[in-house]
């Protein structure tokens, strides 16, 4: 459970480079980033650039959806296009499984069944 794990080590004052010195720091880890003015800041951007995204692919989406409800020529053409990079995934799993997990002279699972001595393919 690394969030627990990580729970638990930001009570503590500890150094990575020297893992044997470390004390219990309790809230005062807390109360040292809540009060970092950078920590302000980086929260304010964050907020804004979320919302900005948010609002701009809104407005975007739905002028792209309405400009392609529309009858024009090649309209199939550019839907096509659009939903074409969603058939990438698949074709690139497919070629993942083909290449690198079952190819016989490099494959994933031929090399743990080398290393295991389990039968070689032929």
């Amino acid at each position: 459970l690394p969030f627990v794990a990580t729970l638990v080590i930001s009570f503590f004052d500890w150094n990575a480079l020297y893992p044997d010195a470390r004390s219990f720091a309790g809230f005062a880890n807390y109360g040292d980033v809540l009060g970092d003015p950078a920590l302000r800041k980086s929260v304010w951007t964050t907020i804004l650039l979320t919302v900005a995204v948010v609002l701009a692919s809104l407005v975007l989406g739905l002028a792209l959806a309405l400009l392609l409800d529309r009858r024009f020529k090649g309209r199939g053409v550019v839907r096509t296009l659009l939903i074409a990079p969603f058939l990438v995934v698949p074709v690139a799993a497919a070629l993942l499984w083909k290449h690198v997990l079952y190819n016989p002279e490099y494959g994933l699972l031929n090399g743990l069944l080398h290393y295991v001595g389990g039968p070689q393919p032929d």
